[in-house]
């Protein structure tokens, strides 16, 4: 019985012996320095790197309550943060973050048919469907940049939607890519 417990622990050792070096760092090589009489303190160099990779956190409003016959709302902001405390570390320099959005009408809840069509925009003053691509650097992280999100409904489409519960979406996507 005893043998069959050293046994087992001494496999459960070998496995984690394996599992050990994928948790370690990497040595990539050695060098071999030689003393000699002509040169009795011989020094070498080790080049130590290591690869930090972009690592952020993308801020967006988490709901909206429109408000009945608004046709200009401030939703809330878009913001890139660098959130240390959940591992976030920043834009790689020579990259960027480039946020989009995509949107559904708000429907009403009771009548899939009656929909109360939005544009969505960075600016109170552009009525049209002009977020487009909000592009955020490492600088702009530090910054402290936020791009606000405007809701824009016509008159006409409030004139048009029936009473009810209506319920629609913003989708926004951060892409990482190739500063431009």
């Amino acid at each position: 019985m005893k043998n069959k417990v050293i046994t087992g622990l001494l496999g459960f050792l070998v496995v984690l012996g394996m599992a050990t070096p994928a948790l370690a760092d990497q040595v990539n090589g050695t060098q071999d320095i030689n003393a000699t009489d002509s040169n009795p303190t011989p020094n070498g160099t080790v080049q130590v790197t290591s690869d930090v990779k972009s690592n952020f956190t993308l801020q967006i409003p988490t709901s909206f309550q429109l408000g009945y016959n608004h046709l200009d709302a401030q939703i809330g902001n878009v913001k890139i943060k660098n959130d240390l405390q959940n591992g976030g570390y920043g834009i790689t320099a020579g990259k960027a973050v480039y946020v989009t959005q995509t949107h559904q009408a708000l429907q009403n809840d009771s009548d899939k048919n009656n929909k109360i069509e939005f544009t969505v925009s960075g600016s109170k003053d552009d009525k049209g469907d002009n977020f487009g691509t909000q592009k955020f650097t490492n600088q702009d992280v530090l910054d402290g940049k936020e791009v606000p999100v405007f809701m824009h409904v016509t008159q006409d489409q409030w004139n048009q939607a029936k009473a009810g519960n209506f319920t629609g979406s913003i989708t926004f996507t951060a892409a990482l890519a190739d500063a431009q």
